[in-house]
């Protein structure tokens, strides 16, 4: 049997322009970056109880010399590499993981859940895909916040020796979408509702402040469905 190695890739840094160290915000008992990892590792530990036929890891990937390597470099894998050339920074991972497929989620997204990056992977290894997101704006269903990108090691490799502007070394993956390669195969996750409209990623403090009750509502009904039932399941 052939099995797939998968790599799920945190993008993190400290130096946010507008809200600097919100990685280490805490929501609801936990930091904003805590989260993104425990999903991650939620979605790679159920892959990994699967078929046997997928294997998957988590890590962070990261400017050099960040502090969040201090504070998670014993949790969790980290690749370091160049702050602004993000692109350089997935690439290498890959190729140092030696995987066939790398998944790109960010870490100011505290409210992804890791289904959603279950069906990616999935997907993507399933059906032989080089990539497989939930991000293309012009049909886009999911909320901003539970943004997904598999991307195959061929064509993880192809953006990396192809793109040359800087805005695509920073932003990894526009090469991807606006000259997505002939010779490559992708997939769209369309959501049956569109909750396209929805914020809950975070990049400035009214975004803070938007997830921290929007979590709390969440956390209320999470206790009164224990309350009201023999049996708890979230998905």
């Amino acid at each position: 049997m052939i099995v797939k190695k998968v790599l799920i890739a945190i993008q993190a840094r400290n130096g946010s322009t507008r809200l600097p160290g919100k990685w280490n915000i805490p929501i609801n008992g936990a930091t904003v970056l805590e989260r993104v990892i425990g999903q991650a590792q939620s979605s790679a530990s159920f892959i990994n109880n699967g078929k046997g036929d997928v294997e998957a890891s988590a890590c962070l990937v990261v400017p050099v010399g960040d502090p969040i390597v201090k504070k998670f470099g014993h949790k969790i894998t980290i690749f370091q590499g160049s702050e602004f050339d993000v692109l350089s920074r997935y690439h290498d991972a890959c190729e140092r993981m030696g995987c066939d497929y790398i998944v790109r989620i960010t870490a100011d997204c505290p409210m992804l859940p890791a289904f959603v990056i279950t069906k990616h992977i999935l997907t993507a290894t399933k059906h032989g895909f080089d990539y497989v997101t939930n991000t293309r704006e012009e049909i886009r269903t999911c909320p901003d916040g539970h943004d997904v990108e598999v991307i195959s090691s061929r064509l993880m490799k192809w953006a990396h020796e192809t793109a040359t502007a800087d805005h695509d070394r920073e932003h990894v993956t526009t090469i991807i979408k606006s000259r997505f390669p002939l010779w490559a195969r992708d997939a769209n996750i369309i959501s049956y509702t569109d909750d396209s409209h929805l914020k809950i990623s975070i990049d400035t403090p009214e975004d803070l402040e938007f997830i921290k009750t929007y979590d709390a509502l969440i956390s209320k009904k999470i206790d009164c469905a224990k309350q009201m039932s023999a049996g708890f399941f979230r998905i």
